[in-house]
């Protein structure tokens, strides 16, 4: 098993089991292990944190909750902390971004919606416009 680390005053350079990589404190950021990576400071797209699979049938990202989860499996906030959207430990969607509407303008296309083992529950409609 090959191993090599070296701690700086920025933290671990690198580490290498078998060719599965920990590399920080470089300027590109990375966990490369079993098949997957997580990058922080992607320079080439400007992505901060960036989950990526090796393999097509992996799923690049999972959030597991805890028993009993209550808080947020996953939300995005503003600088202030206000949530702007999330997925609430249940399932549900929350996001910020609903405005007054009556009149619908013409359906231009659909959204498919599914539960959670994948059955089609039916469809949201796009309009041209709302006003």
């Amino acid at each position: 098993m090959s191993q090599g680390v070296l701690l700086t005053s920025g933290g671990i350079q690198s580490l290498d089991f078998q060719n599965r990589l920990l590399r920080l404190s470089s300027s590109q950021n990375c966990l490369d292990w079993a098949n997957g990576i997580l990058r922080t400071n992607d320079n080439n797209t400007g992505i901060q944190w960036k989950a990526q699979t090796a393999t097509a049938g992996h799923v690049p990202f999972a959030c597991q909750g805890a028993v009993g989860q209550t808080a947020n499996l996953f939300q995005c906030t503003d600088s202030a902390g206000n949530v702007a959207f999330a997925i609430e430990a249940d399932g549900d969607i929350r996001t910020a971004q609903t405005s007054p509407a009556t009149t619908p303008g013409t359906v231009t296309g659909k959204l498919p919606i599914y539960d959670a083992t994948g059955t089609l529950l039916g469809f949201i409609p796009i309009y041209d416009s709302i006003s």
